[in-house]
């Protein structure tokens, strides 16, 4: 019996020592599959945030919730991650670690990846040129890491800020990687950003790279950019620029020398100095490519090329050459050229500048000192016009006859770009550039040999005063560069600007002078001098659209001798007894106006032969349209007829011409009522029988005869009644200007002109 009882404490004995091992090994089976669970409470979070913490700090993380699994990987909720001075970098909804539990606690892979989901980037680039956001991350990119790390932005969206940046880079979707590698392999990013319309214009851009590790000793490095009607703007140095940039950027660096290579386009370049809002200039397409070498001791271009929209001068509005939108759109100007630059020195040599433009090349050398500090220039080179290309415009937007030719003219630029120490020794920028004109013909003006030439000194621009021959006269312009206050630029001619005894011709007074003189369009065989004074011109350069121009001066005729015209015909056709075919002439000065698109002028006074005079007052607009007013004054058919004299001198009337320089318009209406409205005037002031005869012929009325009396005698002194010899000479003429209406009247019924007898 005892020794069954033995037997049987052993059996229990054993069966305890293995039922409490089953309960461990159940217990720490419970407790291993319960690891996850336990680090998701608030306490392990905490014990996992503070690690991380001391790991990255002094920037730190937060996170809602932590789920482990053992056989899934990490998912993080709510992650946020902040910089230095706890502004928010990163925020998410969700991110994901790729690992297991198992593999966090045991077995460690050499690769990791880390998943943000739908996060929110807020970047900022610092002045020193330090990334807030890879200053966070720095602690965790080490420099010969043992295992890789992968970093990933799925469905972002970005907002990215730098000193230089008028805006933030913002995009609506942004894809990011970020590939630390182990040694040797180097960093890699790729950043893809979109904006598909719901914050601005869409457009998108691809930024992709790779780096060494080390600073120290520089290695490969590569950086590509990719972009497509991406927007950006920018501010430095006192200017702000936009735009819309399509193109590709690439840059290489293998050791310590850089290579930069590029072919891009920018659209719709809107650029404005901050302290001159009015000086602004937009451009439609600006293209540029480039291919740069260099290391930190000079830097030259194998290729460096620009072309952009030719345009008028013009600024912030529109011009006639200009889109809706204001942009310059007429041709392309191309620069190109050869620099060198050496940092030491801070020094960059220009060995060769080109710029050219349909209209001409300009082509030149030089360098620029303190390229980096307060840049000297000092360039120099020559301008060859387009002389055909030129004179093709001309003839495009002139006249179809113009004529220009000349030579090629030297210019430099040199002086100190933007001083702004206040240094009172600083040579400030200046230069000149002009045309070497030989021959200009434009609508019979033919101007000699001259140049135009613009200086820049002391921060203003002038011109020399040009002195030449312009249809055997004297050309004198002393034009003026002015602005006041921050307005528009405007080109100024002065009254000391002069024209001296030009000829002219029958080509000068159709295309020219029948602007200011109407009477002379259409005249034959014109000839006489004509000069200008009292000038004052206004053009507006650079200037918003709708900017009038203001030209007021005086025009001399000096015995302008010519044949009439269309509108003289008219005028002379309404006079009686017009005689021969008159040549007729100009001789008093006449005061002109130009605005609007019209030529306003007043004094033109011309005498109509020995009939009458006849002065022109209003406007021609530059489509030749008329709005004239003709002011007649008649002339008495004899000198010896003073009463009739007096009456007709002091009778006038007025005739509305409108129409064009063509085809003038008489209103014939208001021709009869302003002879009616002259025949009263002339009733009442008439003292002399032969003023009705006139009254009835200028109304168009037949002359009724006057009752025929037997001829007188010879004349008795004591005879009362008898006709003094004024009457008697008084009697005739009334009979001559009868007989002279009704052989008008019999012409007219015949259908036969008015007799020049």
């Amino acid at each position: 019996m005892r020794r069954k009882t033995r037997s049987t404490d052993r059996t229990r004995a054993r069966r305890g020592w293995l039922m409490a091992a089953l309960v461990v090994l159940f217990a720490d089976a419970g407790l291993f599959a319960a690891l996850p669970w336990v680090l998701g409470w608030s306490c392990a979070r905490q014990l996992l945030a503070a690690r991380a913490n001391a790991i990255l700090a002094p920037s730190s993380v937060e996170f809602a919730a932590i789920r482990f699994s053992w056989f899934g990987p990490t998912e993080i909720r709510d992650v946020v991650l902040r910089d230095a001075q706890g502004d928010r970098l990163v925020a998410a909804p969700r991110a994901v670690f790729d690992w297991n539990l198992w593999q966090i606690v045991f077995a460690r892979p050499r690769s990791a990846t880390l998943r943000v989901l739908q996060g929110d980037l807020q970047i900022e680039r610092a002045a020193d040129g330090t990334v807030d956001l890879y200053q966070t991350l720095e602690p965790i990119i080490r420099a010969h890491p043992q295992r890789r790390l992968v970093i990933t932005v799925e469905r972002g969206r970005l907002c990215f800020r730098d000193p230089a940046f008028a805006e933030p880079v913002v995009a609506d979707e942004a894809d990011i990687v970020l590939d630390l590698p182990v040694d040797p392999q180097p960093i890699t990013w790729t950043v893809r950003l979109a904006r598909t319309g719901l914050i601005g214009a869409p457009g998108r851009l691809e930024l992709t790279g790779s780096s060494q590790r080390s600073a120290a000793v520089p290695g490969e490095a590569q950086i590509a950019l990719r972009a497509s009607r991406w927007p950006w703007a920018l501010a430095a140095a006192g200017v702000e620029a936009h735009g819309s940039l399509d193109g590709t950027l690439d840059a290489h660096r293998q050791s310590a020398r850089w290579r930069l290579v590029g072919d891009a386009q920018i659209s719709h370049l809107a650029a404005t100095v901050a302290r001159v809002p009015s000086r602004s200039v937009r451009l439609e397409t600006v293209r540029a490519a480039w291919e740069v070498e260099g290391d930190a001791d000079r830097w030259t271009s194998q290729r460096l090329e620009l072309s952009l929209p030719l345009a008028a001068m013009a600024g912030d509005g529109s011009s006639p050459r200009r889109d809706e939108g204001g942009a310059w759109r007429d041709g392309d100007l191309g620069l190109s050229a050869k620099v060198g630059y050496e940092p030491r020195s801070d020094r960059v040599a220009i060995s060769e500048l080109v710029l050219t433009a349909p209209c001409g090349r300009l082509s030149g050398s030089g360098h620029i000192d303190r390229a980096t500090t307060r840049p000297r220039l000092d360039l120099a080179g020559s301008l060859e016009p387009d002389w055909p290309a030129l004179q093709a415009m001309l003839v495009r937007a002139v006249e179809p006859n113009a004529r220009i030719a000349g030579r090629p003219r030297g210019w430099r630029l040199a002086g100190t770009i933007g001083d702004a120490s206040g240094d009172e020794t600083a040579d400030k920028l200046g230069g000149e550039l002009g045309l070497q004109i030989d021959t200009l013909d434009l609508f019979g003006m033919r101007l000699a040999q001259t140049s135009v030439v613009l200086r820049a000194a002391d921060g203003r621009l002038s011109f020399d005063p040009i002195d030449a021959r312009l249809n055997e006269g004297r050309l004198h312009l002393e034009p003026q560069w002015i602005q006041e206050g921050e307005g528009p630029f405007r080109l100024r001619l002065g009254s000391s600007s002069t024209l001296e005894n030009a000829i002219v011709n029958d080509e000068v007074s159709h295309r020219v002078l029948a602007y200011a003189a109407p009477i002379l369009d259409g005249a034959t065989r014109v000839e006489g001098r004509v000069s200008v004074q009292r000038l004052d011109a206004e053009f507006p350069i650079l200037a918003p659209a709708g900017t009038p121009a203001r030209v007021e001066g005086d025009v001399l005729f000096d015995e302008v001798r010519f044949l009439p015209g269309p509108l003289a015909e008219d005028l002379l056709s309404l006079l009686p007894d017009r005689g021969s075919q008159p040549m007729l002439v100009l001789r008093n000065p006449i005061s002109l106006r130009i605005a609007e698109g019209k030529v306003y002028q007043r004094g033109l006074v011309i005498p109509l032969g020995q009939v009458a005079t006849v002065g022109l007052e209003g406007s021609v607009a530059f489509d030749k349209r008329l709005d004239l007013v003709a002011r007649f004054t008649l002339n008495p058919p004899r000198a010896d007829m003073p009463v009739l004299s007096s009456v007709l001198r002091t009778a006038q009337f007025e005739l509305p011409i409108r129409g064009t320089l063509k085809q003038p318009k008489i209103d014939q209406l208001a021709l009869k009522e302003r002879l009616k409205s002259l025949g009263s005037d002339l009733l009442e002031n008439s003292v002399a029988s032969g003023a009705a005869g006139l009254l009835r012929l200028l109304e168009g009325l037949p002359a009724r005869r006057q009752a025929r009396t037997p001829p007188p005698g010879p004349p008795q002194a004591d005879q009362p009644g008898s006709p003094s010899p004024e009457d008697r000479r008084h009697r005739r003429e009334a009979r001559r200007l009868e007989r002279i209406e009704k052989k008008a009247e019999r012409r007219a019924r015949r259908g036969l002109p008015p007799d020049d007898d």
